[in-house]
């Protein structure tokens, strides 16, 4: 009986030692974690943890993790400033920007870029006549930043 608590005791002890596991960090955004943490589904994570709630999300059949799993602001899931994109829900920035005049290649962008285009995405050349996806209804106009040709 001794030994039985001597042994309890013990394994308390290193238990208590330990600790308990902690608590991961509530987050809206990135911002709100530490050091070289993510925020994924409202956590603060480790980049290379993959939470079960997005292993579970995993569609078996394309490999792909499904809408449900992308985090409420959805930081977790988007593309940084010069990366590809097909439209601004795709960027962290939410400026999927034109890098060339017909728009047949966008990349995402730190600012809004409104009937211009440019390397990177910078707004440095206008788009007279042409169409701004998503920036501009209708064919812009002579200027950067001008949605009228009129």
């Amino acid at each position: 009986m001794r030994f039985t608590i001597v042994a309890f005791l013990t394994a308390f002890l290193a238990l208590a030692m330990t600790g308990c596991p902690e608590e991961p960090t509530p987050c809206a955004s990135p911002s709100d974690c530490t050091g070289d943490q993510v925020c994924r589904n409202n956590q603060c994570t480790d980049p290379d943890e993959v939470p079960p709630e997005e292993d579970a999300a995993t569609d078996s059949s394309s490999g792909d993790a499904s809408d449900d799993a992308n985090a409420p602001d959805g930081s977790s899931e988007l593309n940084g400033d010069g990366e590809s994109c097909a439209a601004d829900a795709e960027c962290a920035s939410g400026n999927c920007e034109c890098e060339d005049f017909n728009c047949d290649t966008r990349v995402c962008a730190a600012s809004d870029c409104i009937c211009g285009y440019g390397t990177s995405g910078a707004c440095e050349n206008p788009m007279t006549g042409a169409d701004d996806p998503e920036d501009c209804d209708g064919a812009c106009g002579e200027e950067v930043g001008s949605c009228d040709a009129s």
